[in-house]
This record gives structure tokens, sequence and C-alpha cells, in this order.
């Protein structure tokens, strides 16, 4: 699962500016290549490997400025095609999380509105399981 912190335009807190290496989205052009390196070195490291492409769960408002939800929804479209394109599984985390009711979706986050607490956690374990025991069913 990456893309969380690709999510980012840089905005460095303490300093008020943000910083331009930090600014994952403004370099976009790079997630889709860099991803696909990863991709290939585990095809290289193990041919049989099965890989399975998970998109991170969506960003609430985030203690950090520089993380957002348009951000990685900007992302999310390039995991799915690399998938497609790989013939990878492709777990929609993201689409998981968004059926979950209003008042229910925030339970699921620490206060920093980026990273799932363990309730959260437990949701993905449970998403991925699922996922993982239709897989060996078929």
């Amino acid at each position: 699962m990456l893309g969380t912190n690709d999510a980012s335009d840089g905005y460095d807190e303490k300093s008020g500016k943000k910083d331009p290496y930090a600014n994952m989205i403004k370099q976009k052009a790079l997630f889709a290549p860099n991803y696909q390196s990863i991709i290939d070195a585990v095809k290289q490291a193990n041919s049989r490997a099965e890989i399975f492409l998970v998109t991170p769960i969506p960003i609430q408002e985030c203690i950090w400025p520089k993380h957002q939800e348009m951000y990685l929804a900007k992302l999310l479209p390039i995991i799915k095609k690399l998938a497609t394109e790989n013939k990878c599984e492709f777990i929609d985390l993201h689409k998981e999380f968004e059926r979950f009711p209003e008042e229910l979706f925030s339970t699921l986050y620490l206060k920093d509105g980026l990273h799932p607490n363990i309730t959260g956690a437990n949701v993905i374990a449970s998403i991925i399981a699922s996922y993982l025991r239709k897989k060996l069913r078929q």
C-alpha cells in the first residue's frame, strides 16, 4: 500500500513554506515509474510472486496540511492502472473505507487524521483477509 505520503504538497508547518523537493504532488509524473520499479523488482526477485496493489485509506482532515485527500485522489487511478497493466491483484481500501457511515469513519483514525488506529488497522486486516479468502477459493 503506497501513496499516502505521496499525497503531499510539501508544506512545512514550521517554516510556513513549501519545500519543492517534498512537493510530491508536483512530482506526480514520477509516481507511476517509481511504483513500476517496485513491481519490477518484486517480479525479478520472484517471478511467481502474486502481487497485490492496495490503495491507501482516505485522508481525513489531517493535522498536517500538506497531506490532503484531493492529492491522494490524483494518485488512486494510477495505482489501479498499474494493477491492470501488470496483471496484479487490486484491493481498493480507499473505496472500502468510504462505505462506512460518516459517524463511524472518524473512529478508524488516529487523531492525526492520516493514520489508522487499532480499529482501523483491524478493518484493513479484515478487508484484506476477506479478499485473500476469496482468492484461495478460486
